[in-house]
């Protein structure tokens, strides 16, 4: 049986990944021809139509499998977009209409963000050749409206964040240098830290282990490695005891 794909439901997957300096979304390079003449160009964020017979949640897990080739990674449900006009600009009606889709059709789409150091998918991102990473500064003027989709990922992060400070350690690799948890934390948050507080902080709040490893390929002096204990986490959380580096 040919699966039916619901034109007014979709998913939008917002991919933040971290380099080790900057945040950065995955996008998709969008381009429309006629015939051989390229007459217009943008970049979208990664999403789809669900199937009808789709739960959303495995809708999403499977837009990422297809653009990403994983999705084992932390994926959320953060928002709903449907305002009336949300997909009515030409260039996007015309990427609607040139799918045999119909246009006019409102279409309603759930917002999830995903979460991953961006070394996690450098191996896979040979799978689309359309799709790379972006700095967030420079993710602008997006299809649709993902711009708007985009922002509200970013502050649904930083709240995330805020209440539970384990979700920004999706961003970092499983070890990971002070420098580097400072960059991820100053690029999510858009604010400078000090560097003497900032690891005076971290090595407070007990869920953040030392590790008798350095940083390799480096041509200087080596940084010592951490890694994030959940363990010690969930006990702090559960006595009360938890608290954020800043």
């Amino acid at each position: 049986m040919i699966r039916k794909l619901n034109d007014a439901l979709s998913v939008d997957c917002v991919i933040l990944g971290f380099d080790g300096k900057d945040l950065n979304v995955l996008l998709i390079d969008r381009r429309f021809y006629n015939g051989d003449t390229l007459l217009w160009a943008d970049k979208s964020l990664t999403g789809n139509h669900i199937y009808e017979d789709e739960d959303i949640d495995v809708a999403a897990s499977r837009i990422l499998i297809d653009w990403i080739g994983i999705n084992n990674i932390y994926l959320e449900q953060f928002h709903t977009f449907g305002a009336p006009d949300r997909v009515n600009r030409p260039n996007d009606r015309q990427w609607i209409a040139a799918s045999g889709r119909n246009p006019d059709i409102r279409i309603i789409s759930v917002g999830y963000v995903a979460l991953l150091p961006t070394m996690q998918l450098d191996s896979n991102l040979q799978l689309h050749e359309n799709v790379r990473w972006y700095n967030i500064d420079l993710a602008t003027n997006l299809a649709f409206d993902h711009d708007l989709i985009l922002d509200t990922a970013l502050k649904y992060v930083r709240h995330k964040i805020e209440l539970d400070p384990s979700a920004g350690f999706a961003l970092l690799p499983e070890k990971f240098t002070l420098t580097q948890l400072q960059n991820m934390y100053e690029s999510v948050f858009k604010r400078s830290y000090d560097k003497r507080n900032f690891r005076r902080k971290a090595m407070k709040v007990g869920y953040i282990e030392a590790l008798d490893e350095w940083q390799e390929g480096r041509t200087n002096k080596p940084a010592q490695l951490y890694q994030f204990n959940q363990d010690k986490y969930d006990m702090l959380q559960k006595n009360g005891r938890l608290s954020s580096i800043f």
